[in-house]
């Protein structure tokens, strides 16, 4: 320290004087800024100064001393102000407020108020419910009439109105659109264009459709043909088939309209002997006795031997109206072979020597038929051809 020249050298005071000279430099400088003040004279009025903020300066400064600017990424256009009315766009609040309305709008509509759904009526009754965008009302008419009208196969004509209104369902309750067509195929009310059964000029009964009124015809006939026979001609006098459109409440099932047909009453007819032919033979075909035919024929003896053409009186079973039918049948028949004689000289006289053995053909005979309510009237021949020729027996005789 005593090498350091005097005014080098650091002059070291207590903490305590340091901070005493300091309150003494203060004090004085404060006493030199307080100007007189004259106790007679009022003291001014001191005035409130508001300070405003001002802007801070970025610390951030380049080396001329101009403040460094950032530039943007994007720089966009731009855009022209508001319109007076869209003022209150600025405002964050109700930016929120228009977004909450907005959520609860669209959601009280898809939950409550959007369609999802057909409710199907007919009529007034509500029957089903299917879900949105599987069909449209004109579609489901459509596949309703032809599901109806290919099961009865016949025209149909609703007299009850079918009305698909869109609602919202929440929760289930949808049906697919088949099981609504099924539905409302059960329940709902329509004409068919049936066939009425008029015999001799009474109404008997009424079905769906003049196609199952044939079918019954041909299924009726079917039944009295010969087994194996094919019919050719049906005829039915006394019968009208009269198609017009009914209710179909009034018609009746197939089944019920086959027990109807088949309700017979027992009248006395002609009948004509065929070739062949006995009293036993009559009535086992008509189921009847020989004294059944006896008593309905009291000019006849027991003894009576019935002749081709000839005409005698026998009760049958008649049914609802009457069927002509006209079938052809093929009867297959064996054909006996003929036997030949050869004289032979070298034999004794009265000696015979089979040269051949004889063997029965076959021969195929298709005859026409007739038959009315499936007794037999009319046989007749159409055609006849061997399948298998008759081979002769050749026999020697001795002479």
């Amino acid at each position: 320290m005593d090498n350091f020249p005097e005014n080098r050298k650091r002059r070291v005071q207590p903490a305590s004087q340091r901070l005493k000279q300091r309150r003494e430099q203060r004090a004085s400088q404060m006493r030199e800024n307080i100007p007189e003040q004259n106790p007679y004279k009022p003291k001014p009025q001191t005035k409130l100064k508001i300070h405003e903020p001002q802007p801070k300066e970025s610390k951030k400064e380049l080396k001329t001393g101009r403040q460094k600017r950032k530039k943007p990424l994007l720089t966009l256009p731009s855009l022209p102000p508001l319109p007076p009315f869209l003022n209150f766009l600025t405002n964050i609040n109700n930016l929120i407020t228009i977004g909450v309305v907005l959520i609860v709008v669209i959601t009280v509509h898809f939950f409550f108020i959007r369609s999802n759904s057909y409710r199907i009526f007919v009529g007034d009754y509500h029957i089903a419910t299917i879900p949105f965008g599987y069909t449209t009302g004109e579609e489901f008419v459509q596949l309703l009439t032809a599901r109806i009208e290919g099961g009865l196969n016949t025209t149909i004509d609703f007299t009850d109105e079918i009305v698909m209104r869109p609602s919202n369902t929440r929760g289930g309750g949808h049906v697919t659109v088949e099981q609504a067509l099924t539905q409302v195929s059960n329940i709902i009310s329509y004409q068919v264009e049936g066939a009425v059964f008029v015999v001799d000029g009474v109404e008997r009964f009424i079905v769906p459709s003049a196609f199952m009124a044939d079918e019954l015809i041909r299924h009726t006939a079917q039944n009295f043909a010969a087994e194996g026979a094919t019919i050719t001609n049906i005829t039915t006098p006394g019968l009208q088939i009269v198609t017009l459109f009914v209710d179909y409440v009034l018609t009746i099932d197939w089944q019920t309209a086959l027990a109807t047909i088949g309700v017979t009453t027992r009248e006395e007819i002609s009948w004509v002997v065929a070739e062949g032919q006995s009293f036993w033979s009559i009535g086992a075909q008509l189921g009847l006795t020989v004294e059944e035919i006896m008593a309905l024929n009291p000019t006849l003896g027991h003894d009576h031997i019935l002749q081709p053409g000839e005409i005698i009186t026998v009760a049958m079973d008649v049914p609802l109206f009457t069927i002509h039918t006209t079938e052809e049948t093929d009867v297959i028949t064996n054909v006996q072979p003929n036997t030949e004689h050869i004289h032979n000289p070298e034999l004794s006289f009265g000696e015979t020597n089979v040269v051949q053995e004889g063997a029965a053909g076959q021969m195929r005979q298709v005859f026409s038929v007739s038959r009315t309510n499936g007794v037999e009237t009319n046989r007749s021949l159409i055609s006849q051809e061997y399948l298998t020729h008759p081979i002769p027996y050749i026999i020697e005789i001795g002479s």
